[in-house]
């Protein structure tokens, strides 16, 4: 199983002397979290202009598991794009808590964790772990803030792969990032946060 790195997973700002601060979070496991941004011609003063591709195709998820609530997870194990496993091997009668994190086709993790959930190993020592199969995006959201991690704007891209931000303030820096939706307004996981000044 390969990692990709944060630095990986950035969003590529359209101005000189980008940087980049990524952010980690958990969330639901729908829709599937949009992979790299790449960036767009010359900037223009007070505007940002960004641009992302599509997810991945998802190849199996990674399910970890522990016995303590919110991790860490000591346990992991690499399943095929399914949808329900069953752990055996467990101590009966005790609470195990997992989450998954989908890999694309090259092995490579995507997004961030699902929603940590919990079972009872039965008196057999298994558990029949379950998460939801993403839901299809139907659009994107950017959000962006003068405070790291601080967002107090957004726009709805719609089904487009990049937007431009207009009316900011020459100097000031603005941190953004891009969540996908569903149709029933679930949002993945942000990918990291990219930083950058204005023109």
């Amino acid at each position: 199983m390969k990692r990709i790195s944060c630095a990986t997973w950035m969003l590529l700002l359209l101005v000189a002397f980008s940087s980049l601060q990524t952010k980690a979070k958990t969330h639901h496991n729908h829709p599937t979290p949009t992979p790299t941004p790449t960036p767009t011609p010359t900037p223009t003063p007070g505007q940002i202009s960004l641009a992302w591709s599509a997810p991945p195709t998802a190849g199996g998820y990674a399910l970890y598991w522990g016995t303590t609530q919110g991790g860490p997870y000591p346990n992991m194990r690499e399943v095929a794009l399914i949808y329900s496993y069953q752990l055996t091997g467990l101590m009966p009668g005790t609470t195990y808590y997992f989450t998954v994190q989908a890999y694309d086709t090259s092995g490579i993790l995507l997004g961030c964790l699902s929603a940590e959930q919990n079972g009872v190993a039965n008196a057999q020592g298994q558990l029949q772990t379950t998460w939801p199969q993403p839901s299809a995006i139907v659009g994107y959201t950017l959000l962006w803030g003068t405070q790291s991690g601080r967002y107090t704007n957004n726009s709805n891209a719609g089904t487009k792969l990049g937007a431009t931000v207009t009316g900011l303030v020459s100097g000031t820096t603005y941190y953004f990032t891009v969540h996908s939706y569903d149709v029933q307004g679930n949002t993945s996981c942000n990918v990291p946060e990219a930083s950058s000044t204005a023109p």
